[in-house]
């Protein structure tokens, strides 16, 4: 017996089927990377707009409220002076109220008011005017106020004057000092009506 080779069973190799898991498994979709930065790119547009519209609507209201200051502000009105900006030909205004007549002003005793230099026969006077401006600077800008009343410019004479409820008025000569006086209320209301239009008049020539 002991001369019988000997049988052994083959040896078997392992397949490699049974490595492989073939077990049924739903196919596997790719990934596709989703598009997640697109609602905030979009917002960011969105703001983006937002805000442009936002600058372009501050600029527009500046640029109207330009506009508005420009037309609604208030031009300088026309003065009686002449060449060196001296107005009233040198005289004190606050004499015509103090003195009641026409007094010659000094060179130093000076003041300015609305572009117009005017002298002043005293310290006294020039503070006067200074603390009160309105009150004592010539009317109808220092032109002719019988000239005003129809609507034209002329120059003054300054002997030729009137307080007139607390306002100075000049005439051009005898011959306006005369018109003036042949209606001095009625007169007074036309240059009063005439003067928001005259004053921004270019003065005649001297």
């Amino acid at each position: 017996m002991s001369d019988l080779p000997s049988f052994r069973p083959p040896r078997r190799n392992s397949s490699p089927l049974r490595e492989l898991d073939l077990t049924s498994r739903p196919p596997v979709k790719p990934k596709t990377r989703s598009n997640q930065s697109e609602p905030t790119s979009a917002l960011r547009h969105v703001d983006s707009s937002n805000a442009n519209t936002k600058s372009m609507k501050t600029f527009l209201l500046y640029f109207a409220g330009l506009i508005a200051f420009a037309v609604l502000a208030p031009a300088a009105e026309v003065v009686n002076i002449d060449k060196s900006g001296l107005a009233l030909q040198g005289y004190d205004p606050v004499a015509y109220f103090t003195d009641g007549k026409p007094v010659k002003g000094s060179p130093e005793f000076t003041a300015t008011h609305k572009g117009a230099t005017y002298q002043f026969a005293s310290a006294e006077h020039k503070q006067q005017f200074e603390s009160s401006p309105a009150k004592y600077e010539p009317q109808f800008g220092g032109f002719c106020g019988y000239a005003a009343s129809i609507n034209k410019l002329a120059p003054i004479e300054v002997q030729y004057f009137q307080v007139l409820h607390d306002r100075l008025i000049l005439q051009h000569n005898e011959k306006a000092w005369k018109l003036w006086h042949q209606d001095v209320e009625g007169n007074l209301k036309k240059a009063d009506a005439n003067w928001p239009t005259l004053s921004q008049q270019k003065p005649p020539a001297s």
